[in-house]
């Protein structure tokens, strides 16, 4: 059955625009994911200085109080370093699309620290 050119060309327009989309949907995913790491290694290392600064300050500290206050913000602190080491060592996959539903699988659970120890 012939085909009308017209409708040929829109198809193929049609073709062009969506293969493009979908690259276009690809490389932003990539760039976001890259972001996204980039921002968690950032906070991983916030975190690590936090938690140090506090087992200095524990350390420095006579008042029991304190140092008890200081003890527990440094468990709670090692439960978010865990966590983003988590998210950031996860082997599960390279794929951006992956990553990034990783990372919202794992920002959707509790808030709470997982090294209360």
């Amino acid at each position: 059955m012939p085909t009308d050119a017209g409708v040929t060309d829109h198809l193929y327009a049609l073709g062009q625009h969506l293969w493009l989309d979908n690259i276009t949907r690809g490389s932003l995913l990539t760039s976001q994911s890259e972001k996204i790491e980039e921002m968690l290694w950032i906070s991983l290392r916030m975190f690590e200085e936090r938690k140090n600064l506090l087992a200095r300050m524990t350390g420095d500290s006579a008042d029991a109080v304190v140092r008890r206050k200081n003890r527990q913000q440094a468990r709670e602190t090692q439960g978010y370093i865990d966590r983003i080491r988590a998210m950031l060592l996860d082997p599960r996959s390279d794929r951006p699309e992956d990553t990034l539903a990783h990372v919202k699988a794992l920002m959707a659970e509790p808030r709470k620290a997982k090294s209360t120890r």
